[in-house]
């Protein structure tokens, strides 16, 4: 127990207030990390390029999957009264199985039903986020926020019942995290500048936060993890354009024999450019009187390998995102290897994004509608290849596990009848008793309404 207490002072030691920087937090007997200044407001500006593409791309694939709202009911509690629809036991499998935290929970091990809920005020608050913001844009720049400053705040607005009633996304750049030594986080200030800045309690807002080993309150985005590489390109960028626009090197040089004045110079010069200069004039020639060498310009190895370093930063910047280059880029990709991309970027870009949004709605939102029994999960944002599907049914069917007329309605086909099937009358009829008695023990047990707690 002196142990505990022990750490348990050392953690609130560590709340010492912030400034607004994300410089690293002064933990006790520890020199500061020296590392750059970076600001919230600075990686913004720095969203562009290939920071962009990749974070855009991982936030419409965040907004663009489906996320639904469920209810366990355990032996002996009676299902939903709300307008639900109950999951076949392959539909919680599959579940279960691409939503680990879920499928380890205590409430949905025991559950001998899980239903999802289609009408219930979580969804209707999901359907009107707010008078300026509808959900595919705020859970698209909720993740832009992430993946750009490492946190992404909503603010939840109340009805006079205690119940949620609006979400309000607040720009990262504008919410700075009042800690405390007893209850970690005090409140959240949230403004621009001093004059419009107040302070926000910490029930009326959701930290989404990536994680950040410098930080105890900060989360540490992708955008900062390759900050150098993206400071390097758009440095490379900025060459390029000041050797194009502003300091272009000409692809020939031409020297005359003996000395030249300024005037001469100049009349040569616009003679060359008028008779050879642009992309029409490309295998012109031009016969001159005097005696003079041609040198050809080209890129030197240094050029070659500064062309090269544009690629690594480019790459370097796609992994800090956890982007395949295939997806973004055409280099010597194929479509095997684009598929082969794709599905692992679900796998392991896609899908832990998906599940931190959604944990910190179960632990933080899914609460304050006081029905325990609730969880909300995103759709497995993976595509099966149509040849995977067949088998993973047929290996159901093969368990016993679904039916086969289960396994044809998971892909759209109408239902076998008892005689297509090889079923008997007396099988039949007994099937059908089974399922009568299914549905009074608790299937049936009443019009679907109300919360899942039957309030």
């Amino acid at each position: 127990m002196s142990r505990l207490n022990d750490f348990t002072a050392w953690l609130k030691s560590l709340a010492t207030f912030s400034k607004g920087t994300r410089a690293a937090t002064q933990y006790l007997g520890t020199p500061p990390i020296v590392r750059p200044e970076v600001n919230d407001q600075l990686l913004i500006n720095h969203y562009q390029s290939w920071a962009y593409t990749c974070a855009t791309k991982n936030a419409s694939f965040v907004a663009s999957t489906p996320l639904r709202l469920y209810a366990t009911r355990a032996q002996g509690e009676q299902p939903s009264r709300q307008p639900a629809r109950r999951l076949s036991m392959a539909e919680r499998m599959e579940l279960a199985r691409h939503n680990k935290s879920i499928a380890q929970s205590a409430r949905f091990k025991a559950a001998v039903d899980v239903e999802e809920i289609i009408v219930h005020p979580f969804l209707g608050l999901l359907d009107n986020i707010n008078e300026w913001r509808d959900q595919y844009e705020t859970f698209e720049e909720t993740q832009l926020f992430m993946d750009i400053t490492g946190d992404s705040y909503w603010y939840i607005s109340y009805s006079g019942l205690g119940v949620p009633e609006s979400i309000y996304l607040l720009p990262s750049q504008a919410v700075k995290i009042i800690p405390d030594k007893q209850k970690f986080i005090k409140g959240y200030l949230y403004g621009h500048n001093k004059l419009d800045q107040q302070v926000l309690r910490p029930e009326e807002v959701i930290h989404f936060r990536t994680p950040n080993p410098r930080d105890q309150w900060y989360g540490m985005g992708c955008l900062e993890a390759c900050f150098r590489a993206v400071q390097q390109y758009e440095a490379m960028e900025d060459y390029d354009a000041a050797m194009n626009v502003n300091m272009g090197i000409p692809g020939l040089l031409i020297s005359y024999e003996g000395d030249l004045t300024n005037e001469q110079i100049a009349e040569l010069e616009t003679d060359w450019n008028k008779a050879l200069a642009g992309n029409r004039k490309a295998g012109k020639i031009k016969v001159a009187t005097s005696k003079f060498g041609v040198h050809e310009i080209g890129k030197s190895p240094r050029d070659m390998g500064y062309l090269q370093g544009r690629k690594w930063s480019r790459d370097e910047i796609c992994a800090a995102f956890g982007v395949p280059v295939d997806l973004v880029a055409n280099d010597n990709s194929n479509r095997a290897t684009s598929l082969i991309a794709f599905n692992t970027y679900m796998t392991t870009g896609i899908l832990p994004r998906l599940r931190r949004i959604e944990d910190k709605l179960n632990a933080n939102l899914m609460p304050l509608y006081n029905e325990p029994r609730l969880f909300c999960a995103f759709d497995d944002p993976r595509q099966e290849s149509e040849e995977v599907k067949v088998k993973n049914a047929a290996d159901l069917v093969a368990a016993q596990i679904i039916t086969r007329n289960e396994a044809r309605a998971k892909f759209g086909l109408s239902p076998l009848t008892d005689e297509e099937l090889g079923v008997t009358s007396n099988e039949a009829q007994g099937q059908a008793d089974n399922s009568v008695s299914g549905q009074t023990s608790g299937e049936a047990g009443g019009q679907r309404g109300g919360s899942p707690e039957g309030n």
